[in-house]
Order: C-alpha cells, then sequence, then structure tokens
C-alpha cells in the first residue's frame, strides 16, 4: 500500500465520462464499491465503521481510478475535516474526494461527481500552444515570445511579431570615449581610455593608488599618469628610489671637525676627539668633571686638560703627594713618614732625636742584682748572673730540681747551685736510676720453681706447670674444678687429671653417652635398633616376620607385612594374628588411611586448610587481606571496588567486589606483578608469586618474602 502519492493530475476521468470523477461513500461493509481499484470488486476490502473510502487518479497506474479506506493510503491533511468533501492537495495539485453517509450528491446519498473544467477553450495563449491543467491552464510559448499568455518579446527583440533585433550601442553607452560594442541581444563591452574604468568607463583611475612614490615620497596624481614629489627625503628618481649622497654634495655636508658618513636618507657625522655635537661643532670642555684633586685646578684643552697643583702635590691628577721622606733615613733608627710639605721619623725602641740619631743606655738605670754585670744593647740589656742565679735581672734562684733529675719517682731537693735526691725502696744512685736485684739472694728455691724475675722492691717465683704459691712449693689439685662428668672419679695427677666413667659414659671427661645400638647391639635378624644414646634399653625394629624385644621370635602372620604406608606388624598374643602399629601420618587396622590434619581446623577470612601428612600438619592458605597460622590475622579492608596491590605481600593484588550489597575480599589472582628496586618482577608459575630477574640478587626490597 502507498505510503505516500506524490500525483500531478493532468486529467481527471470517471466511470460516465472522461472530464468527471465519481465519489462513492464507503460505511461499514454496506457498499461493495469501496475497493482498491473500480475495476474488480472481488473480495474488496471494507472500511472500518470510521473510516471513510477515498477516490483519486494514480497517474503512477496509467492514471486509473483508485478508491481505498483512508486508514490504508495516504491523503492530504485538509480531509481531515469531513466537511470538505473534495479537496485539491497543494503539494501535488491532484485531486481527492472524501464520500461519507451525509452526502447527498446526484440524489444518491454517500455519492458525488466532481466534473473538471477546460480552462483552454478561451484560447488564452495568445502566441503559443495551451494545455489544461485541473483549475487552470499552461502556455508553452513561440520563439521571441515570453510571458503567462505568451504576449511579451523576449529581451533584444522588438516589434509586433518580436523579430527586430535591438543594437545596444547606439547612442554609445561608454562614457569618457570609451568604445562600445554589442556583444549579444542583451550585453555589450565598453573598451576604456588610459585612466578611466568601469563597465562603462565612469571610474577615474587613481595612479596613486598603487603607492608607488617610495621612501617617503608624496605622490600626485595625473590623467593616466602620477609624478612623485621627493622633497626632505633624502632620496631622489622617478619613484623616489635612489638615494642623495649628501656627503658629495658641499651645499648639504655641514660635517665641521669630523668626518661625513652617508646613510640612506640622511648622514651623519664622526667627530674628531674633543668635539661633540650634531656637525662637531662643539668643543667639549674636558673640565666640567674635574679631574684635579687635592685643591688642584683644571685649565680645559681641546680633547685634554691641564692641573695646576697646590704646594705639595704633583702628578697629572695632582693625585701624588711630594715625598718630603725622599733621601730621608731617620739615621737608619727608624721610619720616615711623609707630612704634607714635612716628615716625621718614627724612631725604634732604644733611639731618640729628630732624625733618631741617639742610642739610649738602658744600663744606666742598674737594673742587674745578686751582682750580676749590665751590658748595654739597644733598646735593652743584659745581665750576666753569678752562678744559681737567673732571669732578666738575675733575681731567681735557679731550681736544679726543675728538670726532675731524679728517676723512678725519687724526691728532689733544691740548694744553691745544686740538687739531693732522695729514692724510694728498690732504687739507689744520685739519681735514683739502679734498680735493686731482688733476685740476687736466689729466693725462688723451691723445686716447682723454673726461675726468679725481679721487680721493683719484689721478685716473682716462674712456677713449672702443677704448682703454685709465691715461692712454687704448692701442688695444684687438678679436680678441685670437678671436670670430670656424670657421676664419674676424678684422679689428680701432676699437672693432670683421670676420670673414671661411669657405666654407659665415655671421653675424657665422662661428657659423652656410649651408644648401646654400637657397643652391644642387642637386635637380631636384620632389626634396626634405635634409642642407643638414652638411659633406656634400645629400641628394635623389627624385620618382617619377626617380634619379640630383640625380634627373635618369626612369627608367619607378619610375613609378607600385612601393614601398609611403613607401618610396623608384630603377631597377637595368640600369634594367630598381625598387629599394625602406624606412624603418625596414617590411622586404620593396616594404616590404610591418611589422617585428616585438617579435620577440626578452621581457617579465617575464606582461607583453605591443605593437609601436610609428611609432617603430620596442616597449613593454611590465606585469602585476600589475611594471614597468621589459621588467617586470624586480617590487615587488608576493601576501600571501594578494583584491583588493589596487597599492602604486606609484594606479589600478591587484592581484587574487591561487591556481593550481596556488601564490599568483600575476592580470591587473589596474580597475573601481573610490580616493580621493586627498581626492577620489573616476574611472574613464577609453579611457585604462584613474583620473582626477581635471574641475573639480580636483590640485596632489599622483596621477592618471595614479606614486604
Amino acid at each position: 500500500m502507498l505510503n505516500r502519492l506524490v500525483l500531478v493530475v493532468a486529467f481527471i476521468a470517471s466511470l460516465q465520462t472522461a472530464s468527471a470523477l465519481v465519489c462513492y461513500s464507503c460505511k461499514s461493509s454496506d457498499n461493495a464499491n469501496c475497493g482498491q481499484t473500480i475495476t474488480n470488486t472481488a473480495g474488496l476490502l471494507t472500511c472500518t465503521t470510521t473510516g471513510s473510502c477515498v477516490t483519486f487518479v494514480n497517474i503512477y497506474d496509467n492514471n486509473a481510478i483508485w478508491r481505498d479506506c483512508d486508514k490504508n493510503v495516504w491523503t492530504p491533511d485538509a480531509m481531515v475535516n469531513v466537511t470538505n468533501t473534495c479537496v485539491i492537495d497543494s503539494y501535488s495539485n491532484e485531486l481527492f474526494c472524501n464520500c461519507n453517509n451525509s452526502d447527498t450528491c446526484n440524489t444518491f446519498v454517500g455519492s458525488k461527481t466532481v466534473f473538471a473544467i477546460n480552462e483552454c477553450a478561451s484560447n488564452p495563449c495568445v502566441n503559443g500552444t495551451c494545455t489544461d491543467l485541473y483549475n487552470k491552464f499552461e502556455c508553452a510559448c513561440k520563439t521571441n515570445f515570453t510571458g503567462p499568455t505568451c504576449n511579451t518579446c523576449v529581451p533584444g527583440v522588438t516589434g509586433p511579431n518580436c523579430n527586430v533585433e535591438i543594437n545596444l550601442c547606439i547612442p554609445n553607452q561608454c562614457l569618457n570615449g570609451g568604445n562600445c560594442t554589442q556583444l549579444s541581444v542583451t550585453s555589450f563591452n565598453c573598451t576604456c581610455p588610459n585612466g578611466w574604468t568601469g563597465d562603462r568607463c565612469q571610474y577615474g583611475i587613481n595612479e596613486c593608488e598603487s603607492a608607488p612614490c617610495q621612501n617617503g615620497g608624496k605622490c600626485l596624481d595625473q590623467v593616466g599618469a602620477y609624478i612623485c614629489n621627493c622633497n626632505n627625503t633624502g632620496y631622489n628618481g622617478t619613484n623616489c628610489e635612489l638615494d642623495i649622497d649628501e656627503c658629495s654634495v658641499p651645499a648639504l655636508n655641514k660635517c665641521v671637525n669630523g668626518t661625513c658618513n652617508n646613510m640612506p636618507a640622511t648622514y651623519n657625522c664622526s667627530c674628531t676627539p674633543g668635539f661633540t655635537g650634531q656637525f662637531c661643532e662643539v668643543n667639549i670642555n674636558d673640565c666640567v668633571v674635574n679631574n684635579c684633586r687635592n685643591g688642584g685646578t683644571c685649565l680645559d684643552a681641546v680633547n685634554n686638560y691641564t692641573c695646576v697643583c697646590v704646594a705639595g702635590w704633583t702628578g697629572r691628577n695632582c693625585e701624588n703627594d711630594i715625598d718630603e721622606c725622599a733621601g730621608k733615613n731617620c739615621s737608619g733608627n727608624g721610619n720616615c713618614t711623609n707630612l704634607l710639605a714635612a716628615f716625621k721619623c718614627t724612631c725604634q725602641s732604644g733611639y731618640a732625636g729628630v732624625e733618631c740619631e741617639t742610642n739610649i743606655n738602658e744600663c744606666g738605670s742598674g737594673p742587674c742584682v745578686n751582682g750580676g754585670s749590665c751590658t748595654d744593647l739597644v733598646n735593652g740589656y743584659n745581665c750576666t748572673c753569678l752562678a744559681g742565679y737567673n732571669g732578666t735581672n738575675c733575681e731567681l734562684n735557679i731550681n736544679e730540681c726543675a728538670s726532675n733529675p731524679c728517676a723512678n719517682g725519687g724526691t728532689c731537693v733544691d740548694s744553691l747551685a745544686a740538687y739531693r735526691c732522695s729514692c724510694v725502696a728498690g732504687f739507689s744512685g744520685a739519681n735514683c736510676s739502679i734498680n735493686t736485684d731482688e733476685c740476687a739472694s736466689s729466693p725462688c728455691y723451691a723445686a716447682g720453681a723454673y726461675n726468679c724475675t725481679d721487680q721493683v722492691n719484689a721478685f716473682r717465683c716462674n712456677c713449672k706447670p702443677g704448682f703454685a704459691g709465691a715461692f712454687c712449693d704448692q701442688q695444684i689439685n687438678e679436680c678441685l674444678s670437678n671436670p670430670c662428668k656424670n657421676g664419674a672419679t676424678c684422679v689428680d695427677g701432676n699437672a693432670m687429671f683421670t676420670c673414671t666413667c661411669a657405666a654407659g659414659w665415655q671421653n675424657t671427661t665422662c661428657d659423652q653417652r656410649v651408644d648401646k645400638c654400637v657397643s652391644a647391639n642387642p637386635c637380631l635378624n636384620g632389626a634396626s635398633c634405635t634409642n642407643g644414646l638414652t638411659d633406656a634399653a634400645p629400641t628394635c625394629l623389627c624385620a618382617a616376620g619377626y617380634t619379640g624385644p630383640t625380634c627373635s621370635v618369626y612369627s608367619a602372620v607378619c610375613n609378607p607385612n600385612p601393614c601398609q604406608n611403613l607401618g610396623q606388624c608384630s603377631p597377637s598374643q595368640d600369634q594367630l594374628s598381625a598387629v599394625c602399629t602406624c606412624n603418625a601420618s596414617f590411622t586404620g587396622q593396616r594404616c590404610e588411611t591418611p589422617v585428616d590434619f585438617c579435620a577440626g581446623q578452621t581457617c579465617n577470612g575464606g582461607g583453605t586448610c591443605i593437609a601436610n601428612p609428611s609432617t603430620s600438619s596442616f597449613t593454611c592458605k590465606c585469602d585476600s587481606g589475611f594471614d597468621g597460622v589459621n588467617c586470624v590475622n586480617k590487615y587488608f579492608t576493601c576501600p571501594a571496588v578494583g584491583t588493589f596491590a596487597d599492602p604486606k605481600y609484594c606479589y600478591k593484588f587484592i581484587f574487591c567486589t561487591t556481593i550481596n550489597g556488601v564490599l568483600t575480599t575476592k580470591t587473589t589472582a596474580v597475573t601481573e606483578c610490580p616493580i621493586v628496586s627498581g626492577f620489573q618482577l616476574i611472574f613464577d608459575p609453579v611457585g604462584g608469586r613474583c620473582t626477581f630477574p635471574q641475573l639480580y640478587t636483590p640485596t632489599s626490597g622483596c621477592a618471595l618474602t614479606k614486604v
């Protein structure tokens, strides 16, 4: 079915005539003429109770007349109002009819015939052919005619039959002497003389518009030409493009006392030293900044000055004080100080006078005492003292004990020009330097002494092993320190001892047990001996088929061994059945059942218990954020949903998710490793953790260890 019909009506047909369109009503199912086409009514659709039957000419179906319900085909918006029985579509100019039970057309309820009018019947096209359209017409004009009814000449021609060509250049349309050339019936072209432009040569050309004058020249427009005024620019030429060399024109070169330098559009003067100004016409006053010091007067010259100095000063700037000390040395006994037009001698100690010419006699006051004789010196004196005295003025009695002449703790007693030493016990001599030999009397006479060593006011006897005492006359009892262990008996000897061990002990001090499984193995028939280093009797682990304390009894119930997993077999008391003794990792009548070491154990925080039969223990594999023996330590709480680095184990990551609205840690899954100590760790799938590269041995950081 059509969604939208864009139809241009060239003519309207009907069942009765070629110029009429019949509209039928379509209410409920009482009208068999309501259908898709007018020629076939078999099995036609019927409109709903609220529907209407629409009739129109379909130009896409050879102008066949179509009918259908308004719910199935597109209709103009104006037909929404049921009072609009017949409507022209403003978009396609097509006629639509909408009939209903209220229509009374042609005396039949629900039908209406619409007739088309031939607008070409009045011959409206004066100089053309007319085509009739619905409610209008269209003209196809002859050559040189135009307009809705073909009654107007096209541009470029005139006359009753529009066959006279118009000359657009008569009169001349071009201004200011331009030449007119007709191009077509509707256009012409103007060829303008120099200095003019525009489609009709109506505009004068401004030759100054392109700014031809350079370097600041002023342009004066002329008809078809221009003139450049180069005055006061420093340039000349047609376009002021040539620089004028002012230095080569005497009337322009005003430099005095200097050299003229030509520059673009101007010149400047390089002045001779001592002159300034635009043209070097000013002599520089070199005394403006007075360089004459110390009261000197400045006299200006050309690029120079002269200083007239006051008395006592000399030099270009009067900066040098005249040295009145020149030629004066203060008799060689002082330092000369230059003053303004004068000098002053500062004498060395011991001299006086204007030029330090007098030596002062320091012995004049008699400074030497205790019979000392005085010798005058420059700025001083020297006292020669009698024996026993010293000091600057021989005022001091010499202390001969000051050099500590008494050795080895001796006491010095001073006297005039002499001393005496009082020696401590064990020393003698003038300076107590002789040590008295206390071994000279042979005090170490006992048989236990090697020799005698002299000491200060004493001696020491060096004893042989096993002897002691001041004179090595006492034999040492080595058993006093109780060297023998575990109930052994000690026998003293000469610098030695001997231990008699109790039963079951051996070695020098009886500190080592005798292995009874080695010294006297009681186990028979290939049995294994254990517990030989204890106080108890050895234990025999019997071979298959044997029993008894020493495995001396053969029993058929244990051959072959029915006990599994290395269980020990022994016969029952009646020798008729086997009894299995299981190791710690298995249980059951024949040791066939592994012990569940995880039974009764709890791994908190979602941890997994792993049994270790080889060590008779268990291990908790903790989930994210937990550690400890039973995963009882929680060291991480999820802050948000996401993946976080484990704060305690550098090779783990913790995944946080929401389960039943609660933020929960999930099982860790190591898929990538962090960077530690500047190295990217590598995931080890065997160990399930991150390790350092093989070529790197970490000294810090973490790899397979806690952070």
